[in-house]
Parts: C-alpha cells; structure tokens; sequence
C-alpha cells in the first residue's frame, strides 16, 4: 500500500501549479426515491447523480511561476488537478468556481482560497471509467 505525502501534492489550475498548503476533495452521490405501493411501506431508493467539492489554499509564488496567476473567477469553469503525489496519482476534472478568497498580506504572499463544485466527471484514483 502506497503512503502519500502532504508535502508533495500540487493544486494544478487550467496547467499552472499552485504551491498549496492545503485542499479536501468531498465525493457524494444522491439517492432517489424510487418507494411505490409493492414496497410494503419500506422506502426504496436507487443511486442518483454524483458530484465532487474541491476546496483548496495555495500560495501564489512569482519565482516558481513565471507568467501571470490563473485566472481565477466566481462562476468560471476551470481545469482543475489535485495531486497526490509529486507526479503521481491525481484527482482531476472540469469544477465550477463557487466561492473564491484573494489575499496579500504586506510582509506575505498571494494566497487563493477556493471552493468548487464539479461540471462532469472527476477522475479519481481506484475510480471506473466506464
């Protein structure tokens, strides 16, 4: 069994890798009702869409990162890839931006805070893609 390390994981946006300090992935599936009269009065439900929430904090750092920072808005469609490990398994998909946090302090750096919500699958280690 392999053992991931906080340390090397990346927040990677539309191809631009952010120096994170942390992010969560939440994956849920809702159940439909599906209970009718030949239940016997026992609810009855059956598997309904799926979704993933993908928080995240990272730093923006003009050293590493060349160009300009991600564009980045409330509403906006991005790529989004939450690694693992350095290089290796990742979780990954089209999210909508749901809420974003932008802050500089004086003596500090850029920092992104922000909440998604998946548009279409996600990719995930162990997951089926059929």
């Amino acid at each position: 069994m392999a053992l991931y390390c906080g340390t090397a994981g990346d927040v990677i946006v539309g191809g631009t890798s952010l120096e994170v300090k942390e992010w969560t992935a939440s994956f849920s599936q809702g159940l439909v009702d599906v209970t009718n009269k030949g239940d016997s009065g026992w609810y009855t439900s059956q598997c309904g869409v799926k979704r993933c929430d993908a928080n995240w904090t990272a730093d923006w750092d003009s050293v590493l990162n060349t160009g300009d920072p991600p564009s980045i808005a409330v509403g906006s469609s991005i790529s989004l890839e939450l690694e693992l490990a350095d290089g290796g398994d990742s979780i990954s998909g089209t999210f909508t931006v749901a809420t974003l946090e932008i802050s500089s302090a004086v003596d500090g750096v850029v920092t992104y805070t922000c909440g998604c919500e998946s548009s279409g699958q996600v990719y995930y280690p162990g997951e089926s893609t059929s």
